[in-house]
This record gives structure tokens, C-alpha cells and sequence, in this order.
């Protein structure tokens, strides 16, 4: 099968991806790319019905196009014991991961938006928490993160969210009593919400500082597969000198199933691509069957996933 995205807000309006108004978490719907003949009906079916499409998540139209031993998204390529891939990407925001995912693994990333330590640095916080399918249903509730950021050895100059959907309710904002602090709040589930920061006199020593207060999932499926659970609070610190290629990440798994939060910062270089190309090659063994894609994500929290390659295997019937 091939990958596509959509809308999932039982509001009859297919396509339409902006943000529902029920509910506190609000975000935008997917969208199905196809790379087709022409754009008529016949031709974008036949392209579907050959997995020649990828999906892009939060309604941007991201553009997705690789292509391995001559053989596109979708199709498969006879045993060889090279396996080049080419991929292209043409974002609508700073691409900030390119990865290469075998047999369900990431093999591969590429990071090109990361940026260098510096005097002055832009810095993304990123909030995320898992949504894993388990069973009958997917589990997971809506994560709230609540709680202050504080900035110390370096001068906080601005604080912005990148991708916080419900105007109503998420925020991020300096303190106004002390402005080396934010105060934040936003709801995720399955995907990362951010913020960037702008810091001036930033060294190996400055540090970053969250503080998340405890709070209970909210929301979910109508199926209540588990109770909402009620989570510790914590203090996150990330020192720059911890950062390993500029970039750190404190990662917060949770009960017995397959939950993990993530918090991670990144320092973000101001020409941070919208386009990008890269080339990956594998030699290792093979096996009939064996797949790859290519998974981006964007710098605002936007992904897209391209429908996998085949190596070896039946042939379509």
C-alpha cells in the first residue's frame, strides 16, 4: 500500500483541512500528494492505484519525489545489491529532518537546518508526545505542556510559537515581570509543537531551563482504551554545552505501553533550506521484500511521508 493523509473531523468537508472548533486541541488536517500524468480524474486515480503518492500532515503542501534504481514511490525494483536513493524536497518551511526508513527503522538522517554555536542563536524548543496504535485503537490522549522556560547566561531578545493551532488556549509569552522567562502552553498529540527563541550573548554555558507542571491527559478517542494519566511534573535542563551537533534531546517514557514524551532544543542556522536534496546508499544484506521511504519534518512541526519503495518481492498483479 501507499501512504496518504487527510482530515479526520466528521464535519462532511473532505479536503478542507483547516482546524475543526470543537474540542481544545485543535489542528490542521493532512492532505494526499499524487504525482499524476495530468491533473484530471482518470489520471490522478491511475497514479493512487499505483502508489505514485506520499502524505503531508498540518495542510501544507510539501513536495515529495524519490526515486531508486530508475523505480519511483510506489514501485519496486529487482534484487541488487546496491540500493541508491535520490530524494527531493521542496518544503513550505526550513526543512529540519530528511530520514530514510527501512523495514520500519531510520537508517538514515539528515539534519540541514541545524545550525552553529554562536553569540546570537535561534533556538527551537520542541514539545512532542507519541501516538502509537495499540490494539483496537490508538490510546493516547491529548498531552497538555504547561510550565515557565527560563534563560540563563544569555539575553532572551524573543519568543515565538511556531505551529500552536488554538489561539483560544496555547500560548507562549515572556514574562513580563522577568524577561529571561516564558511562560507556555499548548496540547500535542502524535506530532511536536514549537517555539523558537532569539538569544543574544549566548556561550557554552548558557542554559535553558523548563519547568513543566503536572498535569492529566485530556481528551482522546470516544473508544476509552486506558484512563487519562496524570503526569509528574519536571525540571528539564539543557546546557549548550550538552548540545551534540547542535542539538539535545531529553526523551520521558511513561506506564508499561509504548507512550514517550519528548522536549528537545535545536539551534536552527538562519539559512535553514526550504528545498533539499540528498542521496542515500545502502550495501548492506537485502531480504525479498525489504521497503524504504523517506520522512520529512519541517520546522513548523509539519511531516510528510512518501509511499515506499519495494526491492526484490512479487511482481504487481
Amino acid at each position: 500500500v501507499g501512504f496518504l493523509a487527510a482530515s479526520d473531523d466528521h464535519k462532511t468537508r473532505p479536503g478542507l483541512a483547516s482546524p475543526g472548533v470543537s474540542g481544545n486541541l485543535t489542528q490542521f488536517g493532512g492532505l494526499a500528494g499524487v504525482w499524476a500524468e495530468e491533473k484530471t480524474g482518470d489520471a490522478i486515480f491511475d497514479a493512487l492505484r499505483a502508489r505514485h503518492a506520499y502524505a503531508a500532515s498540518s495542510a501544507d503542501r510539501i513536495i515529495v519525489d524519490l526515486e531508486m534504481g530508475g523505480q519511483g514511490m510506489g514501485e519496486r525494483l529487482p534484487m541488487t545489491d546496491e540500493r541508491r536513493l535520490r530524494a527531493r524536497i521542496m518544503g513550505t518551511a526550513p526543512v529540519t529532518e530528511a530520514s530514510v526508513v527501512k523495514n520500519g527503522e531510520i537508517v538514515y538522517t539528515k539534519r540541514p537546518s541545524t545550525g552553529d554555536m554562536g553569540s546570537k542563536v535561534t533556538v527551537e524548543v520542541a514539545f512532542e508526545s507519541s501516538s502509537e496504535p495499540t490494539g483496537r485503537d490508538n490510546p493516547r490522549p491529548h498531552r497538555p505542556w504547561q510550565g515557565t522556560l527560563e534563560v540563563r547566561g544569555a539575553q532572551l531578545v524573543g519568543a515565538r510559537a511556531m505551529n500552536f493551532t488554538n489561539p483560544y488556549q496555547e500560548k507562549v509569552e515572556i514574562d513580563a515581570r522577568d524577561p529571561s522567562k516564558v511562560n507556555f502552553f499548548t496540547e500535542t498529540r502524535g506530532r511536536a509543537d514549537k517555539m523558537l527563541l532569539e538569544l543574544e550573548d549566548a556561550t557554552p554555558s548558557t542554559q535553558i531551563v523548563i519547568r513543566l507542571d503536572r498535569p492529566r491527559e485530556v481528551g482522546g478517542s470516544p473508544v476509552q482504551v486506558r484512563q487519562r494519566a496524570t503526569l509528574p511534573a519536571r525540571t528539564l535542563r539543557f546546557p549548550f554545552s550538552r548540545l551534540s551537533d547542535g542539538r539535545a534531546v531529553e526523551e520521558m517514557p511513561f506506564g508499561e505501553g509504548p507512550d514517550l514524551d519528548t522536549v528537545s532544543i535545536e539551534l536552527i542556522a538562519e539559512d535553514a533550506p526550504l528545498d533539499y536534496d540528498f542521496e542515500f546508499v545502502d550495501t548492506s544484506d537485502l531480504a525479498w521484500g525489504d521497503y524504504y521511504y523517506v520522512r520529512v519534518t519541517q520546522l513548523n512541526g509539519a511531516r510528510a511521508w512518501s509511499s515506499p519503495i519495494w526491492v526484490g518481492g512479487e511482481a504487481p498483479r
